[in-house]
């Protein structure tokens, strides 16, 4: 089973943020997902530690200002949980969540309330 790599590739527009915790979470799911996994880290939005929660959410909003159909199309299917995150008791969850939506679908996004 092939895993991503450390380094991604040229499409993906993404500030990796100046947190070393959630660099190294981000870190961890980007090269511990097989290839084409992208629902595993939707899942990883209910995952029980919030740093990785949050990883989860801005690894979704990485691929959210892709100009590729596909990467559109999958990141706009991550909007339900994302959604469901804004409700997350951790604050930079929520955060991160709102991040994700706004870079994925800004005009869905402002109309929801999210600035």
């Amino acid at each position: 089973m092939a895993t991503m790599k450390a380094n991604p590739p040229p499409s993906f527009e993404c500030s990796w943020g100046a947190d070393p915790v959630n660099r190294r979470s981000i870190f961890l799911i980007m090269t511990s997902i097989p290839d084409n996994s992208f629902p595993e880290i939707v899942k990883m939005l209910r995952h029980p530690d919030p740093a990785v929660r949050r990883a989860s959410a801005d690894v979704i909003g990485c691929f959210g200002p892709s100009k590729q159909p596909f990467l559109k199309l999958i990141t706009r299917s991550a909007m339900p949980s994302l959604i469901e995150a804004l409700k997350d008791v951790n604050q930079d969850v929520r955060r991160s969540a709102e991040e994700a939506l706004k870079k994925i679908d800004p005009e869905a996004a402002a109309k929801a309330g999210l600035k």
